[in-house]
């Protein structure tokens, strides 16, 4: 008889060492589709790509920007923003921008840094 597996055991599986030491390499070679043009006009921003379990399957939360939004409205969207002088890089500033627009709490759930991916320009000027 098949073993159930738990959502524990989807958690292991898929975010396991071996496969985060699997994609760590391959998010380190990516290369940006557009280029950033114009440095001196750069404003510095994050996002959080938050791998997590939906009713038992791997998934990825994004966000739905409010119609409301000068920038970006209705969007979906991964949570994050703008830099912020408080904070100390832009993980810091990907993780308190996912605190701010979903409630995700750094103390409360595991945050696990995969890799971070080179920057690329924004279609709308902040």
């Amino acid at each position: 008889m098949a073993r159930m597996r738990t959502v524990k055991d989807v958690m292991d599986a898929v975010f396991s060492e071996t496969n985060k030491c699997r994609v760590k390499p391959k998010l380190s070679k990516i290369t940006p589709i557009r280029r950033i043009r114009d440095k001196e006009s750069v404003v510095s921003a994050a996002v959080l790509v938050p791998l997590c379990i939906c009713d038992g399957t791997p998934s990825i939360l994004y966000t739905l920007r409010s119609s409301k939004l000068v920038q970006h409205r209705g969007e979906v969207s991964f949570p994050g923003g703008k830099f912020d002088l408080s904070d100390a890089n832009l993980i810091r500033t990907a993780v308190r921008e996912a605190e701010e627009e979903i409630g995700l709490d750094p103390e409360a759930v595991n945050i696990d840094l995969w890799g971070q991916l080179p920057p690329i320009p924004s279609r709308v000027r902040w």
